[in-house]
């Protein structure tokens, strides 16, 4: 095979990888506008490059804060939204100031997962919302993936 369809291939892949990436945020983003009333703070943790927690702050209007483990990555969200670099497992804030919490396929690179919730327990008001989402190992983009050893 050419390298030329290799190419084409890997982009169509990936470029359906990526809507389904896509789609999975504008269902957060839907989940979160649901619950969008009066003065709400939201958590995006684990928030990369801050383009998911952009989009919850444009189509609520809320205060949305992340936190980003990665210094390239929060560097990129800054310029989106305020972000605070530091470890999901110990969260700078203090107790139960979020009304919701997002957390977009950062669980499953969590050592320990307790903690982490507990974490996130801490710092989600009582009555709040934990919006927590994870990649499905058996849809078909990620078995190529697997299958091609990526």
């Amino acid at each position: 095979m050419s390298s030329k369809m290799i190419e084409w291939k890997e982009h169509k892949f990936y470029s359906y990888a990526d809507d389904v990436y896509r789609l999975n945020q504008w269902k957060i983003v839907h989940l979160v506008a649901k619950k969008a009333c009066g003065r709400l703070k939201i958590l995006d943790v684990g928030c990369g490059t801050g383009n998911l927690s952009q989009d919850i702050k444009r189509s609520t209007k809320l205060e949305v804060y992340g936190v980003e483990i990665d210094k390239e990555s929060a560097r990129e969200a800054k310029k989106k939204i305020d972000v605070i670099i530091a470890d999901a497992q110990s969260l700078p804030f203090r107790k139960n100031v979020f009304d919701i919490v997002v957390s977009n396929q950062v669980i499953e690179h969590v050592i320990d997962v307790d903690s982490f919730l507990m974490e996130i327990n801490r710092v989600l008001k009582s009555g709040g919302s934990l919006i927590i989402s994870t990649p499905n190992l058996c849809a078909l983009h990620n078995r190529i993936l697997v299958l091609l050893g990526m």
